[in-house]
């Protein structure tokens, strides 16, 4: 297969999440008050995946990820462990371990944990991480 085939089919992957380095979120560009963690899965650099990316973001107590919308996609949340507070749209819930939360392109979210820290599976229709653009919301 060559690089091109690669790129363009992506590669069958298994990676489990406990053997991926988690990177913070401080480190990367974007909002100066977001925290926690991201572990990257699948995407275009990882497998060539053009369609699918995949991560995990966790959050400790107390932690926020602020209020964004992606103005061409929409958004999988999946709640893998723990409990946190959603907000999308004008909608706020409380959510624990095992729901799923989509939110359409346009669509402000937001996440935030209280006592118990939490970690939730993030899938976008998009391979490439440069072509998911994030707007803020102040």
């Amino acid at each position: 297969m060559t690089q091109s085939e690669i790129r363009s089919e992506g590669m069958v992957i298994f990676n489990r999440a406990s053997s991926v380095a988690e990177i913070p979120i401080q480190t990367q560009p974007g909002h100066e008050h977001d925290q926690g963690w991201t572990t990257r899965l699948v995407n275009t650099a990882i497998n060539g995946s053009p369609d699918l990316l995949v991560s995990i973001l966790r959050l400790a107590p107390n932690q926020f990820h602020p209020a964004h919308f992606h103005p061409d996609l929409g958004e999988l949340y999946f709640v893998l462990e723990g409990s946190c507070e959603i907000r999308a749209g004008a909608e706020v819930n409380w959510v624990r371990a095992g729901t799923a939360i989509y939110t359409p392109k346009g669509t402000a979210h937001s996440i935030r944990t209280k006592d118990e820290g939490v970690k939730v599976l993030i899938v976008f229709p998009e391979g490439d991480l440069g072509k998911i653009r994030k707007v803020w919301v102040d």
